[in-house]
């Protein structure tokens, strides 16, 4: 009887079944093809253990095949993949974690609960988008108030009627003049102070046009209203045309006219009468006979090849005495660039406020301080001043100070500074003069 054959055995409640053969019937068979069927019929399982009675010998299903038992030899459990235990060790909160095939290892629990997401003292969610939802922000980063402010106060209108609540935490935009402002307290502070183009008195001149204008001023350049250079033509008798000259006389004289009118000036005054004029030339002096110069002075001309044929090697050579060689020079650089370095700012790192120092500090050191705080009497702006979390603090010598409140532009250029000059001036100080 095979084994798909043999139906099992039905017990009914309160009977004891004893019986010779084996509850499973599958530890017990009569051929090796009653064993080969319980791998076809899929009873068979890794580890089962059978006894063929025809052979007299038990067989050990490793999963694949079947191996005969030695007698008397121990069970051995299967080591390949699927068939490894449970490793030892672990610790509290520790999940098990992918070694290699079939192995499995002990780790710490690096994935975030879901206690913690999107909750107080936990992480922060992502939309579909990938961005923190604005539930989860604080209220200063999407809590933009727009107003009107008017002496220290912001309203809702421009006419200043309903007055806004200054509160920390949010920013506040005046719709007038588009700089932002946060509340400290008492006051509006200015965020960042904006500057806009154009050519009034609040405004800033545009620097491609004042570019231009410096770059034309410092170019040879006829006035404005320069006329441009016309060849004259005595022959020209149209008073309109630039070539026309005006004032001439109506005609000339042949010989040129009689000395006497020529300028109210006469040969005898000017000239001397019996002046001649030639073709005089001068043969090149020597020491001995005047020329072109005279003879003195050629022979200090040839003397200066004897004098000035040996150069000089250093300064004192040249009569220069008070002067750096380039080693001085280079070391006063660099003692002055050290000394003009040493009040630069040193970023310390991040800590939290309670960690600040207050002993052995040193100026210029500059901390980013990771949560919210309120200034102590070692700031300079004194106590009681709330500031957020990533603000940056620097020590000065009158003690810690926050790097933030109203900037200073007093040193850009205003409108009305801008000097209008004429054109007689602007040509005094650009048009070059004539050779």
């Amino acid at each position: 009887m095979g084994f798909a054959e043999k139906k099992g055995i039905t017990v009914a409640s309160g009977f004891k079944l004893q019986a010779q053969s084996p509850i499973d019937a599958r530890y017990v068979v009569d051929s090796i093809a009653d064993r080969d069927e319980l791998v076809t019929i899929n009873a068979a399982y890794a580890g089962l253990s059978v006894y063929v009675t025809e052979e007299q010998k038990e067989y050990l299903y490793d999963g694949t095949t079947w191996k005969e038992k030695t007698t008397g030899a121990a069970y051995t459990h299967p080591t390949g993949s699927g068939y490894k235990h449970i490793p030892s060790g672990g610790a509290s909160g520790q999940i098990l974690g992918w070694e290699s095939d079939g192995t499995a290892k002990w780790q710490d629990n690096d994935n975030i609960p879901s206690s913690q997401k999107g909750t107080a003292g936990g992480v922060a969610e992502l939309d579909g988008s990938g961005k923190v939802p604005a539930a989860q922000l604080p209220s200063y980063v999407d809590d933009v108030i727009e107003g009107y402010l008017s002496d220290g106060v912001m309203y809702e209108e421009e006419g200043h009627i309903t007055q806004i609540t200054g509160e920390s935490g949010k920013i506040y935009v005046d719709l007038a003049t588009g700089k932002t402002y946060r509340w400290s307290g008492s006051a509006y502070a200015v965020i960042s102070e904006t500057i806009a183009l154009g050519e009034t008195s609040s405004t800033a001149y545009r620097g491609d046009r004042g570019k231009a204008a410096y770059d034309h001023s410092q170019q040879p350049h006829a006035p404005a209203n320069a006329e441009a250079n016309v060849q004259s033509d005595w022959n020209e008798s149209n008073e309109e045309s630039d070539a026309f000259i005006k004032n001439k006389p109506a005609s000339l004289p042949a010989n040129g006219g009689n000395a006497d009118t020529v300028g109210g000036h006469t040969v005898e005054v000017n000239v001397p009468a019996n002046a001649v004029f030639t073709d005089t030339t001068y043969s090149p002096a020597t020491t001995e006979d005047d020329g072109l110069m005279s003879a003195k002075d050629k022979a200090k001309v040839d003397g200066m090849d004897a004098k000035f044929a040996a150069k000089a090697t250093n300064l004192a050579g040249y009569g220069i005495q008070d002067a750096y060689t380039k080693a001085q020079t280079d070391s006063a650089i660099s003692t002055a660039v050290g000394a003009a370095i040493t009040g630069i700012y040193k970023v310390k790192g991040s800590i939290a406020f309670a960690a600040l120092p207050t002993d052995d500090v040193q100026e210029g050191w500059v901390y980013n301080i990771t949560d919210n705080f309120t200034t102590t009497e070692a700031f300079v702006e004194g106590a009681g001043h709330e500031y957020k979390a990533g603000t940056n603090v620097v020590y000065t010598a009158a003690g810690w100070d926050c790097m933030a409140g109203i900037y200073d532009f007093s040193d850009f250029i205003r409108v009305d500074d801008i000097v209008t000059l004429t054109e007689e001036e602007i040509n005094e100080i650009c048009v070059m003069p004539e050779v």
